[in-house]
């Protein structure tokens, strides 16, 4: 994770440990803008990482929500795009709009 420029961070069901000690390190060491936050959107999701998501929130992140893969994929494609684009424009290359 220390030589990336962004961090991908996905919550879905049970609390895991790795996940919330890595996230709250990302957040220790990174830009909100730089933390691609997903959370699955149910119940389960949302009491195990509830900490972990005040915090992040705490912190100026924004997280997607998403229902089911399929759901993800769109999310996750969509804000990919934005940082794709982003990247770009930080290196003044053209960005090819409308593919």
């Amino acid at each position: 994770m220390d030589a990336s420029e962004y961090v991908l961070v996905i919550l879905s069901g049970e609390l895991r440990e790795i996940i919330d000690r890595e996230a709250r390190r990302a957040l220790e060491n990174y830009d909100p803008e730089e933390l691609l936050f997903y959370v699955k959107s149910d119940k389960e999701t949302k009491e195990a990482y509830s900490d972990l998501l005040t915090h992040a929130t705490e912190q100026g992140v924004k997280f997607q929500e998403y229902f089911d893969l399929r759901g993800f994929r769109l999310v996750f494609n969509a804000r990919l795009m934005k940082v794709i684009k982003r990247m770009h424009d930080d290196n003044d290359v053209p960005f090819l709009e409308g593919l």
